[in-house]
Parts: C-alpha cells; sequence; structure tokens
C-alpha cells in the first residue's frame, strides 16, 4: 500500500480531483494507494466528487486548525501549513508521498516510493524557478533550494526529531517568509533532503525555458516525466498554460467535467479585448494602456497579500502586524523593494523600535521616522548634510524622532536596529560597533556590502549568534540581515 497525501480546502478541490483522477489512471494494476486528502472544509458535494475520483482508495481526514489571522499569502491557503504535521496526522506510516493539487501524474507512482530515503527527512527536488530567476537559494543562504509541491516525506525521522514543533517555531519567528510553508521546510529540513530526479516535479512554464533546464539540475529535461507540476500559471484559469491540454484531458475523465472553467471565460475576455483592439488599429488608432505609478505599486503590493488603503493611504502588512503611511508613488516604491521583493528581509513587530542609520544608500531615515512603532532614528555621520538638512525641513513633523551623531551613540535601552552601509574603504561600522558592545544588543542588523568584506561580517555576525538572510546583486556586494 502506498499512501498519497493531498492538502486542499474548497477552493482547490477540483484541481485536486484532477490530480487524483490522473493518478489513478495511470497506476499500474497491482498498485494499491492510500490517498489521503486533509482538509479543514469542504462541502458535502466537493466531499462525494473527490471520493469518486479516488475509486475507492480515498480518504478525507479533516482538521480543524485553519491558521486562519496566524499566517496569510497572497495566494496560498494557511491550510497547506498542514504539511508541517503530516507526519502527526499520520501516525501508522513511516513514509509518504507528498502531492500539491496542481500536479499531473503520467505513470505510477512505485518506484518514486521506494527510494530509499535512511536519514534524511525527505526525498525533494530543486525548484527550477527559485535557483533560475529568484534564487531563493541565495537569499536563504543554501546551496539547495527545494520545491514543496512534491515530497517522499520520511515521517519516522520527522517525528524522531519534533521536525513538526520546529516547521511552527520557525514560521511564528522566520523574518523571510516569501512562502507561506516552502521558505521554512528548506530551513528546518535543511541539508538532510535527498535530491531526486526531476522527472517527479518537472516544472516549466514556457518552451524557452528548457534551454536552462540543464543549468539547474545537471541533467537534460526528459520526455517521460512522471509528475508535471503546472505551476505558476493554473490551467483551470488560463488556457494559454503550457500544460492545459495535458491537464484538461484528465479534467474531462474527473467527476468536474461538467464545471465551467474560469479559464474559457477568461479567454473569451481577451478575445473580446483583442477585436476591439483590432478595429480601433485598423482605423489608424494607437491603443495604449496608461497605470499610473501609485497603481501599479498598489496592485503589486496586493498581488502578495498586503493591503493597501487608499483611502487613508496606508499600507497593512499581516506578516509582522504593522501598518505602513505613504505619501506618493515613491512612498509605495520603497514599501513594495523593501517588504515585498525582501530587498532587506525586514519585518519589524511591536513598538519602541531604536534605528541606527549608518550611511545613506539603504534605507532613508524619514523612511523609517514616518513609522509609528519606531520610537527614535539616529542618523551617523550623514554623508549629505544638505539633503539632511532640506528633507528635516520638509518633515518637520518628525524631527523630534530623528537625531544627527557624528559617532556611534552609547545605548542601554529598547529595540535596535542598525543599518550599515560598508564599502571596499574599511570595515569601520562593523568594527566600531563590537567595540561599542552594540553588536550584543541589537536585535537586526542590516548590512550593505561591497568587495571583499562579506566572510569578514559574517563570520563577525555568527560569532554573536545571529541567524543570516543573505541577497547578493553580484559577485561583490549584496545585503546581509542578521536577527538575533
Amino acid at each position: 500500500m502506498i499512501p498519497v497525501v493531498f492538502i486542499c480546502d474548497e477552493n482547490y478541490a477540483m484541481p485536486t480531483a484532477v490530480a487524483i483522477t490522473s493518478l489513478i489512471m495511470n497506476k499500474k494494476k497491482t498498485t494499491e494507494y492510500d490517498i489521503i486528502v486533509i482538509s479543514n472544509q469542504l462541502s458535502a458535494e466537493s466531499e462525494n466528487k473527490l471520493k469518486k475520483a479516488g475509486n475507492g482508495a480515498l480518504r478525507i481526514l479533516k482538521q480543524y486548525d485553519n491558521y486562519e489571522g496566524l499566517f496569510k499569502h497572497s495566494y496560498v491557503s494557511p491550510v497547506a501549513l498542514y504539511k508541517f504535521e503530516i507526519s502527526n496526522i499520520l501516525s501508522e506510516y513511516d513514509k509518504v508521498i507528498y502531492l500539491d493539487s496542481d500536479v499531473i501524474i503520467n505513470s505510477d507512482l512505485t518506484k518514486l516510493y521506494e527510494i530509499e530515503l535512511k536519514e534524511c527527512y525527505a526525498g525533494v527536488v530543486k525548484d527550477f524557478y527559485s535557483h533560475l530567476t529568484e534564487h531563493d537559494n541565495l537569499r536563504l543562504g543554501r546551496k539547495v533550494y527545494f520545491n514543496s509541491g512534491v515530497m517522499l516525506l520520511n515521517l519516522k525521522k520527522m517525528r524522531e526529531y519534533d521536525i513538526p514543533k520546529k516547521l511552527f517555531e520557525e514560521k511564528r519567528v522566520n523574518l523571510c517568509n516569501k512562502y507561506m510553508d516552502q521558505d521554512v521546510l528548506n530551513i528546518i529540513l535543511g541539508d538532510k533532503v535527498k535530491l531526486i530526479s526531476p522527472v517527479y516535479n518537472f516544472m516549466l512554464r514556457n518552451k524557452e525555458d528548457l534551454e536552462k533546464f540543464y543549468e539547474v539540475y545537471g541533467e537534460e529535461p526528459s520526455q517521460n516525466n512522471v509528475i508535471v507540476h503546472i505551476t505558476p500559471i493554473k490551467p483551470w484559469q488560463d488556457k494559454e498554460c503550457l500544460f492545459f491540454r495535458l491537464w484538461y484531458k484528465y479534467y474531462k475523465k474527473s467527476p468536474y467535467k461538467n464545471t465551467k472553467l474560469p479559464a474559457f471565460r477568461n479567454a473569451r475576455i481577451k478575445l473580446r479585448q483583442n477585436i476591439i483592439n483590432s478595429f480601433f488599429k485598423f482605423f489608424g488608432y494607437k491603443i495604449s494602456r496608461i497605470v499610473s505609478e501609485v497603481n501599479k505599486y498598489k496592485f503589486l503590493i496586493e498581488q502578495k497579500g498586503y493591503v493597501v488603503n487608499s483611502l487613508n493611504n496606508t499600507v497593512f502588512i499581516p506578516i509582522a502586524n504593522i501598518t505602513l503611511n505613504y505619501a506618493d508613488a515613491a512612498d509605495l516604491k520603497e514599501i513594495y523593494e523593501i517588504f515585498i521583493q525582501e530587498k532587506f528581509g525586514l519585518a519589524l513587530g511591536g513598538f519602541d523600535w531604536t534605528v541606527v542609520d549608518i550611511g545613506n544608500s539603504c534605507i532613508s531615515a524619514f523612511y523609517f521616522a514616518k513609522r509609528p512603532e519606531v520610537a527614535k532614528v539616529l542618523v551617523c555621520y550623514c554623508n549629505d548634510i544638505d539633503t539632511f538638512a532640506s528633507g528635516i525641513k520638509q518633515n518637520s513633523g518628525l524631527y523630534k524622532k530623528i537625531e544627527l551623531y557624528e559617532e556611534f551613540p552609547n545605548i542601554s535601552e529598547g529595540k535596535l536596529i542598525y543599518k550599515i552601509s560598508d564599502n571596499t574603504k574599511s570595515m569601520f561600522p562593523v568594527e566600531k560597533l563590537s567595540e561599542q558592545g552594540l553588536l550584543n544588543k541589537a536585535d537586526i542588523i542590516i548590512i550593505e556590502w561591497q568587495g571583499f568584506s562579506f566572510e569578514i561580517i559574517k563570520s563577525i555576525l555568527l560569532k554573536y549568534g545571529y541567524k543570516l538572510f543573505y541577497k547578493y546583486n553580484d559577485t561583490y556586494s549584496g545585503i546581509i540581515t542578521a536577527v538575533k
């Protein structure tokens, strides 16, 4: 018996049923699956259709922790965090195959299940686009960054080392949660994972990227992929998805075959718009779409699950439980770059933070001073006094929060953030912090480095017990966020 686990809520019941349909249709006659769907809430209709797709081999396990309000993401439901608890939920098994709902299984999974994991927590596949374009491995300071959509899980080993508890603890304190579950799984499982063939988690957005496949995996793409992971574009939403025809084949065999797909409605809307545009172009009109900078960044921020309130000009960031004020597009752009793109991996919580701003090139003192949870901003050896003075004049309401120091201040109280702009000339900022004993007192240190100082800075911070997050701009520059 091979246990195969899915997690879904009502919104993902249909694609889960399609994935299960492909699983059943392509298994060997001798293979027996125990298909388990973990969910917190499903309608009776969805439950019946899922069981029908499973052809008698499916059972639904209801869980009642939905994590709403605790963890939020722009497009991933908090029920994805049940991944953290699989080893406890399925205590009768020592090993299971976990699959996301947006997959198609092209052949039998027996060989996948028989992979020996030994001391590893999981068998996983490198995340293609994280390594190719997003560089999430560098962001987390890891050699390998894997995709959590397909995993062969060693539940026995995970229970032995209390991995579920460690996953939730990390999720609660981690400042760089770009994804609902994937970052945390990469951090906690660490190097104790076994890399398996990409045929078990084949990810491709377009055919052009096939040329870059070898760059990530060190092997050529296969024509016989066991599991196709259709991400990030979903075939039930967009007919132009690369794997739409493959997915649609099993959709028409699934219990949802008579359900209307958003993909067709979206295609009709796009076709109608193209016809209208063609009509105007025929008569010599030039079609252009103008999007203001404010709306552009508002859209980008909201895509990631942050709440932009245009009435009072605020952005609410759930993961940090803070609200930021913005005045114009420049402010929204800065919020987007710092928090959404995670340029610095920074998320504050609580109040009465003291920010020590060393150098001008990372984040402006005024940006910090606008934030209600920041009590004081201490600016050290400002490089451009004229600009600083002009800023104070234009932001007179903030002058009480901002103080200018020529040397490092002695600070004994409050939560501290140090922002350091380092360069190739000296290690003065880090050395000065160390000399004054401030490294022990800082909760967060953000260091922009250049040249060959990375390893020195890294060793100093590790010596003081900081957890490090990296952002590389290129080989000789980048940013380190150190969290106590």
